[in-house]
């Protein structure tokens, strides 16, 4: 049931008050339900699951990118309304680099990359490559299936009824995933 959901002494809200009645989880993806995935964490994903995905992932550790000053973010709860905001993001900190590597994983078929700034430098005077990254194929975090089934959901979010049809253009194929947090 979407809405509204109690955990501990805290109410969990849809980021529209109301919901949507009674929806499946593929929906609740659609239309970024804070409730759906925060059900997920009382019923089939302990706390501790949950950390260890989003460590599987990347997040609360530095990504190693060649640029000065990186942070970890930070990902640690303990109770279950805590548990329960981290499902959708929210009580947590990441940064921007750990999403965009997280997000390797959907576009090459369950396997994180590491993200690189610099492709290659090029001597312009003699056209020698000087320096080229090497593509580092990380852990496989999800099945192929998996990954194909969240693409599904996610061209919904712009293609469909999702929250993101805004970004919906005519001629390029776009999918992609709101967010409240």
């Amino acid at each position: 049931r979407s809405g509204r959901l109690k955990v501990d002494d805290a109410t969990i809200k849809d980021w529209n008050g109301y919901g949507w009645g009674e929806i499946t989880y593929d929906y609740g993806y659609t239309q970024s339900s804070n409730i759906g995935v925060a059900n997920l964490t009382q019923h089939y994903i302990t706390g501790d699951e949950l950390a260890a995905y989003f460590g599987k992932l990347g997040f609360g550790k530095k990504t190693g990118i060649e640029l000065q000053g990186e942070v970890s973010g930070q990902i640690s709860f303990q109770y279950d309304i805590e548990v329960a905001n981290a499902s959708f993001g929210q009580g947590i900190r990441t940064t921007p680099i750990q999403h965009i590597q997280a997000l390797t994983a959907i576009s090459n078929n369950g396997y994180l990359l590491k993200p690189t700034i610099v492709e290659k430098i090029v001597n312009p005077n003699t056209n020698e490559v000087v320096y080229e990254a090497k593509k580092q194929k990380g852990t496989k975090v999800a099945s192929e299936q998996t990954v194909n089934h969240m693409k599904e959901l996610m061209n919904l979010v712009v293609n469909g009824e999702g929250t993101g049809t805004d970004f919906h253009l005519d001629g390029y194929d776009i999918i992609g995933k709101t967010g409240t947090a």
